[in-house]
């Protein structure tokens, strides 16, 4: 029967104590990062939800104009809850982009009004909302202008100008001529099928080939706050996005 000298007491909480600088932080940023795997997975599957919603009709304006947006609104915080996603404030951000890239059919609209279709050829903001605290991001990833102080939709905010030249009064998308709604030069997501005059490339059907210019695309960006964790989580946030 081995016995345990004199000269070795403590040896064995000092072992302890020398192992756990290792283990415990190994411990800690296991739990760290896996709580925030699930978060990231939650996000992820709140944004292909709203997508899917948004591409399928559904408007979520704050407009008194729109009252059914209202409920459609809080659908959405209920899909969120989990991340703290309320209908304003909250932990999460959803911006909601119906974008389009302006082909000269677009701009043929134009022709007689005298105004210059200055984002032909561009992609372009066509109509915006957001749901969530929007300080956690002051603009689109994707969009030159800021986040806006209300929605950009057809329910009361500005979205066509009227002009009248030689007696004749047009109406036309300011997205048509608005440099600020024009989305960044680095947007590459979707692939446009346009001939050599601009229009929509079309089949021997007059079917459009690909994704045929002038037709809405959804862009749903999602971002969540999380808690820190110094030193292992310090800017602690997940973004998602989602193109439908």
């Amino acid at each position: 029967m081995s016995k345990t000298n004199r000269t070795e007491s403590g040896v064995a909480t000092i072992e302890f104590a020398l192992t756990s600088l290792l283990w415990v932080p190994l411990l800690l940023g296991t739990l760290v990062y896996g709580a925030e795997l699930i978060r990231a997975m939650q996000a992820v599957q709140v944004a292909r939800d709203v997508s899917n919603l948004y591409a399928g009709g559904m408007t979520f304006s704050t407009s008194p104009n729109l009252p059914n947006d209202a409920t459609n609104r809080a659908l959405i915080a209920r899909l969120g809850k989990e991340l703290n996603l309320q209908t304003s404030g909250g932990s999460g951000l959803i911006i909601l982009t119906t974008i389009k890239f302006i082909s000269q059919r677009e701009c043929d609209t134009l022709t007689s009004s005298g105004v210059t279709c200055t984002n032909l050829a561009k992609w372009v903001v066509a109509q915006r909302s957001t749901i969530g605290d929007t300080s956690l991001m002051t603009s689109s990833r994707f969009t030159t202008d800021p986040m806006p102080a209300a929605d950009f939709d057809d329910g009361g905010n500005v979205v066509s100008a009227t002009i009248t030249n030689a007696g004749v009064t047009y109406t036309y998308p300011v997205y048509l001529t608005d440099n600020a709604l024009k989305l960044k030069s680095t947007f590459n997501l979707l692939t446009i099928a346009t001939d050599g005059s601009g229009y929509p490339l079309v089949d021997a059907n007059k079917l459009p080939v690909g994704y045929g210019a002038g037709t809405s695309a959804y862009l749903v960006e999602a971002s969540f706050r999380s808690t820190p964790f110094p030193p292992f989580r310090n800017n602690a946030g997940i973004y998602v996005v989602t193109l439908f």
